[in-house]
């Protein structure tokens, strides 16, 4: 009888801890399925929006701007430490985000005119508080965890992950409804202007947004449900105790070494620390690299955050939609899903040395060259019309966001193998410099410019 009371106390335990998998798996959705979802739909909102093709170089910006969220959250820390809970922050974050895409789904066509030239206001506004979430993210959300057992930690890199491919697999089933084709005028028509003629998606925008509303709500249901049995374990089982707040190994350090740098999901950054962890047991010495080496991977990761996560995004739509809206729309779905795939590979092949990054980062540059001629040499870049073009450029763009994270993810982990938070902290830093400096220059660059040309596909010829 004992023996058999113990059987069934853990199969109680084995229900609770798969039920805590489940609800942080969808705790850690809500950290960037808003910006992800709304970066995967820029395809069908580049055609709606008065910005048009300057429109990703707006959010780029709009998202930097977010990193606001995890400045006040450490300033109200320091400054008003008793009034600063995790918890009721977390809370406030995912309500915000939840009324946000919400409201999204019902306004993101609404436009609004400032000095007699329309803007999408409502649409701006709205995604920057989305993204507060995301950005907030790595200074809320993990050092929570620490509330329960490590093994879930993974859960909840579970749920980041799905953050990102689950827009991108729900966008692949909407499509874009084909390319834009061209009617040329009646023959009795007084207006002998070409029209456009665009098939509809499988579902509108609104639909899409509504779905990611419902993961944002499903997500904050998850946290409160988490918050409640944190709140009531001690007048439950006690066996309870072994599943929750069982503390995390240097979770004190998270705050410290938070990446904020480019509203992209920051699985690498998780990553890099399991990467580093299975590299470690490996190998029990560690390399310690010289003040020019550490130098160069400081400058490298500037100037790849620099080009992946803030110059690159601004200027996609002028690269991909010459070669239709088919193109911009598998660009934008599968090189999100590379971005997890890419961390997932890291965890089963050992992190590359400095020479190893070097490689990657050339490919990286060869692949980020060949997307910013075609940006440049828009409206007609070459193979345009071609179904060569349309694979090379999508191609392009998956293999560069792949080598963007990798490189990314191992310059992390060998700052983290080296020196821990205080290395990290300097990598985040560069990182958010380097970002902040490329969405700067791409929103300059197509608004104040006329080195980017947007492709009209309806160009009478005749």
């Amino acid at each position: 009888m004992p023996l058999l009371a113990r059987c069934s106390g853990n199969r109680g335990m084995t229900r609770r801890r798969f039920l805590i998998d489940v609800l942080i798996v969808m705790f850690g959705i809500s950290a960037w399925v808003g910006v992800n979802g709304i970066y995967v739909q820029l395809p069908l909102l580049v055609l709606t929006a008065p910005e048009g093709w300057s429109l990703p170089a707006y959010i780029v910006v709009i998202v930097q701007a977010a990193n606001i969220g995890p400045v006040l959250y450490a300033l109200c820390r320091k400054f008003f430490p008793n009034l600063c809970k995790e918890s009721a922050w977390i809370s406030s974050l995912l309500i915000l985000g939840s009324v946000a895409m919400g409201t999204l789904a019902f306004v993101y066509e609404t436009k609004t005119s400032i000095n007699g030239t329309e803007h999408s206001v409502a649409l701006l506004a709205l995604i920057f508080f989305t993204a507060l979430v995301g950005c907030s993210s790595s200074v809320l959300f993990v050092p929570y965890l620490r509330n329960f057992q490590e093994v879930h930690l993974v859960s909840f890199f579970v749920g980041e992950g799905l953050s990102g491919l689950l827009p991108s697999a729900v966008a692949l089933v909407q499509g874009v409804g084909g390319n834009e084709e061209c009617k040329a005028p009646e023959s009795n028509s007084t207006n002998d202007t070409a029209s456009s003629d665009h098939e509809v998606p499988h579902f509108s925008p609104k639909i899409y947004f509504l779905f990611l509303f419902g993961l944002l709500v499903a997500s904050t249901c998850a946290f409160w449900i988490l918050e409640c049995s944190l709140v009531s374990q001690d007048k439950s089982d006690p066996k309870l105790s072994t599943v929750f707040r069982t503390p995390l190994p240097h979770c004190n350090q998270c705050p410290s070494h938070e990446n904020l740098s480019s509203g992209i999901p920051k699985f690498e950054t998780r990553i890099a620390e399991e990467v580093t962890e299975a590299t470690s047991l490996q190998s029990d010495t560690t390399i310690a690299y010289n003040g020019v080496v550490r130098s160069y991977l400081y400058v490298l990761i500037g100037l790849i955050c620099f080009a992946g996560n803030g110059f690159l995004p601004g200027i996609q739509s002028y690269s991909c939609l010459p070669y239709g809206n088919v193109a911009y729309h598998l660009t934008v779905t599968l090189a999100h899903l590379s971005n997890p795939i890419a961390c997932v590979l890291a965890l089963w092949m050992p992190p590359p040395g400095p020479r190893g990054i070097t490689k990657v980062s050339t490919l990286a540059v060869i692949a980020s060259t060949y997307v910013t001629w075609l940006a440049f040499s828009s409206p007609t870049p070459p193979w345009r019309g071609t179904t060569l073009g349309t694979i090379l450029v999508v191609l392009a763009w998956i293999a560069l966001t792949g080598l963007v994270t990798y490189a990314k993810l191992s310059i992390t982990a060998i700052f983290r193998r080296e020196s821990g938070a205080s290395s990290l902290f300097y990598v985040g830093v560069v990182t958010q410099a380097g970002s902040v400096a490329g969405a700067i220059f791409s929103f300059v660059l197509t608004n104040y410019s006329t080195l980017l040309t947007p492709y009209k596909s309806c160009i009478p010829s005749w």
